[in-house]
């Protein structure tokens, strides 16, 4: 029974570090957005990870704020072929996608180790000018 006492007062103590004094956990989020890219780029891709890296330069991304630690998953719906990647504060690529047929809805979910700035990347590789997107956030 002491170890049971013991493991919740520990558990205690570390939540309890965690959070500023008086401070909620973050609350997800969700959002929705438009994002325009009216030259399309065939040379892009993201399916190596790399990001969409073709001849043309991207359009500036999409920034979002995570107020903490948590999973983030970002989804766009097209017509035509278009690749999505989710860049870290520090520019990095953490997750892209780049369906297998040029009309198939790309998705990234990825973990994150730390709140921030990160940046949602659309990339138009060879479709209609406007994707939908959804972010959400769980921390």
């Amino acid at each position: 029974m002491k170890r049971t006492v013991l493991l919740a007062v520990s558990t205690a103590a570390i939540a309890a570090l965690a959070l500023p004094a008086g401070a909620a956990p973050p609350k997800p989020i969700t959002k929705e957005f438009t994002y325009t890219d009216g030259t399309p780029d065939a040379t892009a891709t993201a399916a190596s990870g790399v990001g969409c890296d073709g001849a043309l330069p991207n359009e500036p991304g999409i920034e979002f704020t995570a107020p903490a630690a948590g999973k983030l998953k970002v989804s766009i719906t097209h017509t035509g072929d278009w690749a999505l990647e989710v860049h870290d504060p520090k520019g990095r690529v953490l997750g892209a996608a780049d369906g297998g047929g040029p009309n198939d809805q790309e998705m990234v979910s990825v973990k994150l180790k730390a709140g921030g700035t990160y940046v949602i990347l659309p990339c138009n590789i060879g479709a209609l000018p406007e994707a939908k997107g959804k972010i959400e956030y769980k921390p």
